[in-house]
């Protein structure tokens, strides 16, 4: 294999990497916002900030994207990708699933 196509190979791999990485934190976003709509039915407002959570038992911890940056939790009570994270703009999402930021 050739050094340019070794790059090649080298990038498409890293590419690949992080897509995947951007996957996990799709379904880790899904999981959490299940977590914050339960707060936000039962105490009929959405949660202020993470240690509201965290108070409420609905957390263990401030939940980290893969990247180990922390998610955002917007006082509308929706779970978003930080800008800061390097996984940041996740992918469009698939018809019917919803906004991804």
């Amino acid at each position: 294999m050739g050094e340019t196509q070794s790059a090649d190979v080298d990038w498409l791999k890293a590419a690949a990497e992080h897509r995947l990485l951007q996957l996990r934190a799709l379904d880790e976003i899904d999981a959490i916002q299940s977590g914050v709509d339960s707060f936000a039915r039962s105490s009929g407002r959405p949660p202020a900030d993470w240690p509201a959570l965290l108070r409420a038992r609905a957390i263990r911890g401030i939940p980290l994207d893969p990247s180990g940056v922390p998610y955002v939790l917007t006082p509308e009570g929706r779970v978003r990708l930080s800008e800061a994270s390097p996984l940041f703009p996740l992918p469009a999402e698939p018809q019917g699933r919803g906004p991804a930021q």
